[in-house]
Formats: structure tokens, C-alpha cells, sequence
């Protein structure tokens, strides 16, 4: 079994995510908050780290992303971009 990887560019508006064929956006304008959760494969029941992206549109709207095989810790990462959703929402 190849191990997924999963790589993020973290900008001052967004964050770009490489972990299928084509790069996916978060913008910043779109998320309320971020949170880490430890999600199990049902399929294999491993647990993996995600990150969630709670979204302004709509009640309960979410894009996830794994968090595994990044060298930062998920929660770290998940604090980091709170952090930077902050620093976007004081400049706007």
C-alpha cells in the first residue's frame, strides 16, 4: 500500500492542497473556523487525522483534508491556520 501525502501552501488568503490529481483552494473568505478530528477508515478502521474547514455557506457545510503524512503535527496545523483565518478576517 502507498502511503497518501498530503502537501499545503499556506497564503495570506487561502490555502492550496495537494493531496488528489488536481489542487484544491480554501479561501479564507469562505471559512469560519478550522478543527482538527481523528477520523477512522471504516473500511480499514485506521485512524487518520483530518482537518475540517466549517464553511459560512450553508449550515453544517464542510471540506475536509489529511492531515497525514505532513511533517507538523495536526493540531499544531489546525492552530496555525486559526491563527492565520484571524489575521485575514483583521485585515479585511
Amino acid at each position: 500500500m502507498i502511503p497518501k501525502r498530503t502537501y499545503l501552501t499556506i497564503n495570506d488568503d487561502r490555502i492550496i492542497i495537494y493531496d488528489k490529481r488536481e489542487p484544491e483552494e480554501i479561501c479564507f473568505n469562505e471559512v469560519k473556523t478550522f478543527e482538527c478530528e481523528i477520523i477512522r477508515l471504516w473500511r480499514f478502521n485506521i485512524p487518520t487525522d483530518e482537518i475540517i474547514a466549517h464553511l459560512k455557506n450553508g449550515n453544517g457545510y464542510v471540506k475536509t483534508f489529511s492531515a497525514g503524512g505532513l511533517t507538523v503535527k495536526p493540531q499544531q496545523l489546525c492552530d496555525l491556520l486559526n491563527e492565520r483565518l484571524s489575521e485575514y478576517k483583521k485585515m479585511k
